[in-house]
């Protein structure tokens, strides 16, 4: 053991040993504790050997033990990173309904989603890798964008296209129909932002507001109202094809029909003492009356010559 003593050193490594048994290794990522202390138990297994009389342990070999044993010291800065704040955020982001958010602003969080995950997964990943994963991930949830509810754009195009045009002037009509047209387009965008949703609806409901009715016609009736397959007049109602089929129309013939339609005869006075020619008139009319159908009855006199 002399002969060893005096032919090795072994101070340093001695006195290495000593200052490794004092390190502090609490949170020291693994792959830098496993290489400490790999070199600790190489330098003491070196000393070990030197003690015990093994010749062939060298200076060199000495050297590199203590030397080794330094080097993992100064790494035990290494700290794991305290992943709290990368955990709270990960569960966060793998609870959120992706089905609800706007397809397009996805891609950043699903890359950043990925690396968090891997980073927490990553034993040896230092605090500056966990903070960097976490807070990357944090920016990328918060430009995510809800896609927007558009119950109230879809109920406004409902009403809006139901509209009669000839109802309305021209221009305010196409203004709406230009608005419409603009909702539509929103509406089937499956990127379309809740500001662009609410724009859209907004725009339609002014130009809504904005329309003005048609003026009426001369007959008091809108266009719209003209289009009606039967036409009211002060004397009864006429089918399309100008047959009267309800009403009196007032006239000084004693009776007669138009190649339209049907007319009742007119009614006049009856004079005092005209009793004979009222009668043979009456009967006369009702004969004609029951030949030609009418429901009506207008009792018609003759004035005595």
């Amino acid at each position: 053991k002399s002969e060893v003593e005096e032919t090795l050193s072994t101070a340093v490594l001695e006195y290495a040993l000593e200052l490794a048994a004092s390190a502090d290794t609490e949170g020291v990522v693994p792959a830098v504790a496993d290489r400490f202390n790999a070199a600790v138990a190489n330098g003491q297994a070196i000393l070990d050997r030197v003690y015990a009389g093994d010749y062939t342990v060298t200076q060199a070999m000495v050297d590199q033990s203590w030397s080794d044993i330094i080097t993992m010291m100064q790494y035990l800065s290494f700290k794991q990173g305290d992943k709290s704040d990368l955990e709270a955020v990960i569960r966060m982001a793998e609870g959120l309904d992706l089905s609800k958010y706007i397809e397009s602003t996805l891609d950043g969080f699903e890359e950043a989603l990925t690396a968090a995950n891997d980073v927490y997964a990553d034993e040896n990943a230092m605090q500056g890798d966990v903070d960097q994963a976490w807070r990357t991930l944090l920016k990328e949830m918060s430009e995510m964008r809800l896609t927007p509810n558009k119950d109230a754009l879809a109920a406004l195009i409902q009403s809006a296209s139901g509209l009669n045009e000839s109802a309305y002037e021209a221009e305010s009509f196409a203004l709406m129909r230009t608005a419409l047209a603009a909702a539509e387009d929103v509406y089937a965008d499956e990127n379309a932002t809740e500001e662009e949703v609410q724009t859209a609806v907004s725009d339609l409901q002014s130009a809504l507001a904005a329309l003005v009715k048609a003026a009426p016609a001369a007959d008091g009736t809108t266009s719209a109202e003209n289009n009606d397959t039967t036409v009211s007049d002060s004397s009864g109602s006429k089918d399309i094809d100008g047959t009267l089929t309800a009403g009196v129309t007032s006239s000084n013939n004693t009776s007669g029909s138009s190649t339209a339609g049907t007319k009742t005869a007119g009614t006049t006075s009856v004079k005092t003492g005209d009793t004979a020619n009222t009668t043979t008139a009456m009967a006369a009319m009702i004969g004609a009356l029951a030949v030609i159908g009418l429901a009506a009855t207008t009792i018609v006199s003759r004035k005595r010559r």
